[in-house]
This record gives C-alpha cells, sequence and structure tokens, in this order.
C-alpha cells in the first residue's frame, strides 16, 4: 500500500477539468483549474461508476451495509442511523469504480474472527488518512493549507500516517486507541473516516487491515473515535457479495446480505470505505 505525498482540492478540479465530467464546464472563477499548481508528481484519481441520478445529475453514492441505516427515510427525506451509536454500527460501505484496478494488489483482510485470538489491548496502532491537519496544541484551530474538508477551516492535503495506540478499548464490532489531543496532526481527524488500521506486533506494522475508522467524537480530540473491525462475517458478506454482484449491487446487496459466501476476495472494482 502506498499514499501519494499530497492530494489538493485543486488537484481534483483539474482532474474533473480533464475527465470532462458533466457540468465541468462551470469550474471557473475560483474553481478553475490551476494548471501551475498542480502537485508533482500528480495524484492518481479513479473515477466512480454512476449508481444513479438526482435530477438528471450522475450520482456515486456507494453502497451502504443494509443494516446501517434504517430502510425508511424521515419526512423531509433525511436517511438515519439504524444503530446510534457508531461502536455499535455496521460501519462499512463501498465504491464501485468504472474501470477495474489492475496495477495495485489489495490489501488482505483480516480472516473472521481473526482479531479475537489476538491480544488487541495494549497494542499500538497505525492510521492513514488525507483528512484535516490539526495544530500540535490542545483544542487548536484547523491549520491552514489546501485540502479535503476546507469547509471546516482548513487541512493541508497532505498524507497521514499517524501512530495511534496503544488500543484501549476491545468490542464485538469494534475497538478503539488512546488519541492525545496533544498529538496534533499524529492523530486522525475530519476527512479521515474510512481510513485502514494497521496493528503494529513485534515492533513491525502487519501489512493486513484490522479496521476502518468510523467517528464519534467532535472537533478530533479522539478519545472515543472507534474504528469497525472488518474481521467480522456481516463485514465480510457484505464485501464479497459487491465483489460478486458488481453489475447489480443494489438490489442484491443493499437489501440482505445473509447468505453464505464461498470463494475469495479478489482484485476489482470495488473499494471500501
Amino acid at each position: 500500500m502506498s499514499f501519494d505525498v499530497t492530494t489538493t482540492a485543486n488537484d481534483f478540479r483539474c482532474f474533473l477539468a480533464e475527465s470532462a465530467v458533466q457540468y465541468a464546464e462551470y469550474l471557473t472563477a475560483e474553481y478553475a483549474c490551476e494548471v501551475t499548481q498542480r502537485t508533482v508528481p500528480a495524484p492518481t484519481f479513479r473515477k466512480a461508476a454512476v449508481t444513479g441520478r438526482n435530477d438528471g445529475v450522475a450520482v456515486a453514492h456507494g453502497l451502504t451495509h443494509p443494516a446501517y441505516l434504517r430502510p425508511t427515510l424521515r419526512p423531509d427525506g433525511r436517511a438515519t442511523r439504524a444503530e446510534h451509536n457508531l461502536q455499535n454500527a455496521p460501519d462499512v460501505g463501498a465504491l464501485i469504480l468504472e474501470q477495474p484496478v489492475t496495477d495495485i494488489v489489495p490489501m488482505p483482510l483480516r480472516a473472521v474472527g481473526e482479531l479475537d485470538t489476538i491480544g488487541l489491548l495494549g497494542l499500538p496502532v497505525v492510521s492513514v488518512g488525507y483528512g484535516l491537519n490539526w495544530g500540535k496544541s490542545h483544542r487548536a484551530a484547523p491549520s491552514p493549507g489546501l485540502g479535503p474538508m476546507t469547509d471546516l477551516g482548513g487541512g493541508s492535503g497532505v498524507r497521514r500516517i499517524a501512530r495511534l495506540g496503544p488500543v484501549e478499548v476491545v468490542k464485538a464490532n469494534a475497538f478503539w486507541p488512546r488519541q492525545s489531543v496533544k498529538k496534533g496532526d499524529n492523530t486522525v481527524c475530519f476527512g479521515d473516516s474510512g481510513a485502514p488500521l494497521f496493528l503494529e506486533q513485534e515492533v513491525q506494522v502487519e501489512p493486513v487491515i484490522s479496521a476502518v475508522l468510523s467517528g464519534a467524537t467532535n472537533w478530533c480530540q479522539g478519545s472515543k473515535d472507534p474504528y469497525y473491525r472488518i474481521d467480522q462475517s456481516p463485514a465480510q458478506q457484505f464485501i464479497q457479495c459487491v465483489v460478486e454482484r458488481q453489475d447489480d449491487v443494489a438490489m442484491a446487496c443493499q437489501v440482505s446480505v445473509g447468505f453464505t459466501v464461498s470463494g475469495e476476495l479478489v482484485a476489482g472494482r470495488f473499494v471500501t470505505v
């Protein structure tokens, strides 16, 4: 697994403009692509498949585990979680990409129940992301700069490889490491949701995804941000369904995942988030 050193909002606007996506002609003025300000080397963006349309506009909304959201919407049309506490919610989803990714070997996932065989308490962990960067002082405001989530006041867009831990609490559905607010940018924050987490054992970071960042606290204080365990049957079944039913996932994988899975997870057009 590797991460581009940086990716900015301008990089993404340039990608949209060069891809000639619908309405790209409106990327003007402050939203225009500034070619001279592109990151070198340029980060790689991959198109997500169109999974629906809203008033004629293509939407790639991703697929959510069917047990995560309530089956009915609020009167105002908003969706709500079936389980308010993210520490208990099946917080896993997927995006379908337009084209298969063949130049990257996907990271392996923990087998079902594997984390129960590991003494997680006290283990240091490493997580990654591209979310907001925060000042290295208690309750500081976001550091300025370009990057994702700029509507919240900043974000450098520089990769984050955060050495968290040790793991303090372990639940059947999730676990969370200690995150000191005094570590500043060496913690996870807004925009890092879905970031993979890796265990560190015997001074080695294991190249196996154990969990993905869910979230709970405000302003990146990090004290209770849970990581959803990827070694659960509901998560593995959902991912396997997406892999096997890539052409009809909305029907097959958003309704029910109570089936028997077989085969192996293979490289394809899906990304866990």
